[in-house]
């Protein structure tokens, strides 16, 4: 697992990924849903610099879970999809909170879930405004 992180999420390796993941894999993102294709094209922003920081990892039988920090500096005209619709991040760097989760099928990914923090993610971009509490 932390190979995907390394060499696919924080590199844009995208042999790695054919090898970590099997054909068909689905991919539960906040807002959408991916199949793996071996055959497609890079599944990220290439020129976008990224580095994760695995905080926890707690398996059971064939589920992994990784609890995460993620730190983006994202390219001139890229748009990143949130729950609310994509949203523009060219130039920006956004840090956000994750946990993913995978179920390991002959040793290989078969499906992947993420949930993030995307409250922080739009809040960063200003997307939303975070209203603060009234004092009493």
């Amino acid at each position: 697992m932390q190979r995907y992180f390394d060499e696919v999420i924080d590199a844009g390796n995208r042999a790695a990924m054919a090898e970590l993941f099997k054909a068909g894999a689905m991919q539960h993102f906040p807002g959408r849903d991916l199949t793996f294709d071996p055959d497609a094209g890079a599944p990220m922003a290439a020129s976008r610099t990224m580095k994760t920081t695995i905080h926890h990892w707690l398996a059971d039988g064939d589920h992994v879970v990784a609890h995460l920090t993620h730190e983006v500096v994202y390219p001139a005209d890229t748009r990143f999809v949130t729950q609310i619709g994509p949203v523009e991040v060219s130039g920006r760097k956004v840090h956000w909170d994750a946990m993913a989760l995978f179920r390991v099928e002959d040793g290989k990914i078969a499906e992947e879930w993420v949930n993030r923090d995307e409250l922080s993610i739009l809040a960063q971009l200003d997307a939303v405004e975070l209203k603060q509490p009234a004092r009493t």
